[in-house]
């Protein structure tokens, strides 16, 4: 009499799938990984239009990944410590009433450090508020308490 595995058939075919997959992953050498890279640069090559485009919608759809990732990738230009996640970014954004900080303006915001990443500030989550594109474009390297004495006179 042959002892017979608690699992079912369907439940031994995943386990091994699983299994197989894992193998897999951890035996991919860097090879295969060269041949990967070759492969999608020739596919955009080819396919430039579509890949434009498709990029395109993802940006649209997800704004507050593509701030994120454009402050993390000029951070690290700047070797500027610190990092926050687009879920952090969209709290503080709540926090302020999903307003300009410096104009109060509900309209579309960008992330704006407090000191400018160019005069040695961090790209941590303290040193980021949320500010429309003409604040943010008009504040350009100033530091916060700069830009609002910069207000203060420009309005008088």
């Amino acid at each position: 009499m042959t002892k017979r595995s608690p699992l079912t058939v369907e439940e031994q075919v995943a386990k091994h799938r699983e299994y197989m997959h894992c193998y897999n992953q951890n035996k991919r050498s860097d090879v295969f990984r060269e041949n990967d890279t070759v492969y999608h640069r020739r596919y955009r090559k080819l396919n430039r239009d579509r890949c434009i485009e498709y990029e395109r919608k993802w940006r649209a759809a997800h704004p507050g990944v593509n701030a994120c990732n454009n402050a993390k990738r000029r951070a690290l230009q700047r070797e500027a410590e610190g990092s926050f996640t687009p879920e952090e970014f969209r709290l503080k954004c709540k926090a302020y009433g999903n307003r300009c900080t410096y104009c109060n303006e509900e309209v579309p915001l960008t992330i704006d450090h407090i000191v400018p990443l160019s005069r040695g500030g961090s790209n941590s989550i303290e040193n980021v508020v949320p500010a429309c594109k003409h604040c943010n474009s008009t504040k350009g390297t100033r530091t916060y308490s700069e830009f609002l004495e910069y207000i203060k006179v420009s309005n008088t």
